[in-house]
């Protein structure tokens, strides 16, 4: 909701969502509510919801829209708008093990 607030406030940020339809961390850390309830699963179109909330919304599918989409939101931001931008991508099946590995803000997941 920290959106709605940029919205309310006019305050003027980007927020970049990398959408790729996947959480795939889950699988490994929490295997038995990823085969129940799927919990890797990412839907939503944040765009939509971005624009409910009274921001400047995009939704990225090439590459090369990004810098153009990019700038748009610098305008939204420059007129006191908040802007997000969701790029689409795919689905990696592996994920990094350093954050398992070393685990996340002194966080061990073993």
């Amino acid at each position: 909701m920290d959106f709605e607030r940029a919205a309310r406030a006019r305050i003027p940020v980007t927020t970049i969502v990398n959408n790729n339809g996947e959480l795939t961390w889950t699988k490994r850390m929490c295997p038995e509510a990823t085969k129940i309830y799927e919990i890797e699963k990412f839907t939503g179109d944040y765009r939509k919801v971005a624009e409910a909330l009274g921001g400047h919304a995009e939704r990225v599918e090439k590459p090369e829209d990004i810098i153009p989409a990019i700038k748009r939101a610098k305008k939204a931001n420059d007129a006191g708008v908040p802007a997000l931008i969701e790029i689409m991508g795919k689905a990696e099946p592996e994920i990094s093990l350093i954050p398992v590995e070393y685990g996340i803000h002194g966080l061990s997941y073993y």
